[in-house]
């Protein structure tokens, strides 16, 4: 092993995160730490968050390898704890009572194309910091636990009180589901920055669509439907259980964020560049008739789902 490798990802190869200065009306250069804003859903409405992985420890040789950094976890869970400290209070104590909060996180293990694999599933660990910082702000706030719905039957599949894992909002398929164009890359492009850049854009189309590979395109396509299905999956529950205020956490990756942001949020190209911090994400609001928003940099979009 050679002393300071690090294992390649689109996340840690395409460029340095985003400064929060670089975001301008103008140009939204990525996704940042404050896109996570504070929104309180109107009545029968729902806040929709969908954030990034926390950093991670990429050395191989490590032990720890794939597992969140200690800082990471730490900061993970105070930035949960802030954020819903921040929502109770522009809440009166009985407007608390009707608040239904459930998590929601990737069921993806670290895989790269130098070979370098860890169990640890990145997605579900942040999710994990998430939970225990929204139980400390529930708590500190008097909110029941029932309230937050992975203690409950509807998270029947999860471990006690833990993230609702969903393949859906893994990171990219490309790499467990097709080793042939993974291959392909590989032998034009090494395994570090050119074959993620090539691989985002979408520079070897041909032969992707020839090993029906998982492109950037068809991730922002399973994001959205994810996402649509999670928004009607919220109506329904308005209509069985009206008057309430809910809000879903779903704990994704840069490589799912960052084309679905493109595509359907900005209306770019899923294959230009488009950054998302660790830990980063964004807030999305579904009105009760509806439509879904949300704001970067500022700006308000429509999210087309």
């Amino acid at each position: 092993m050679k002393e300071g490798l690090v294992v390649s990802g689109p996340e840690v190869t395409r460029g340095p995160e985003v400064a929060s200065d670089s975001t301008t009306k103008k140009e939204i250069k990525g996704i940042l730490e404050t896109d996570l804003r504070v929104v309180v859903p109107e009545i029968d409405g729902t806040t929709f968050i969908l954030q990034r992985n926390a950093k991670d420890e990429r050395d191989p040789s490590s032990p720890n390898f794939g597992a969140l950094t200690p800082e990471a976890e730490r900061n993970t869970e105070q930035g949960a704890e802030d954020w819903f400290r921040t929502f109770f209070e522009g809440l009166s104590p009985e407007e608390m009572k009707n608040v239904e909060i459930l998590v929601l996180a990737s069921d993806a293990v670290l895989r790269s194309p130098e070979g370098h694999d860890s169990d640890h599933k990145r997605g579900l660990e942040t999710a994990i910091e998430v939970v225990k910082g929204i139980r400390k702000a529930m708590s500190e706030a008097g909110v029941d636990e029932a309230q937050l719905l992975n203690t409950s039957e509807f998270a029947e599949f999860a471990e006690p009180g833990g993230p609702v894992e969903f393949k859906e909002l893994e990171a990219l398929a490309m790499l467990s589901e097709s080793p042939d164009f993974v291959e392909h890359l590989k032998e034009k492009y090494g395994t570090g920055k050119k074959f993620w850049i090539n691989y985002e854009l979408d520079t070897e189309k041909e032969a992707r669509e020839k090993m029906d590979a998982e492109g950037v395109d068809r991730i922002a396509e399973r994001m959205r439907y994810f996402l649509s299905m999670l928004t009607k999956a919220a109506e329904q529950r308005h209509k069985e259980d009206p008057g309430k205020r809910l809000v879903i956490w779903a704990m994704s990756h840069y490589d799912a964020i960052s084309p679905f942001v493109k595509k359907r949020i900005l209306a770019q190209p899923a294959t230009e560049y488009l950054p998302v911090n660790a830990a980063a994400g964004i807030t999305m609001e579904a009105t009760r008739d509806g439509k879904v928003k949300t704001q970067l940099g500022g700006q308000e979009f429509d999210v087309d789902l």
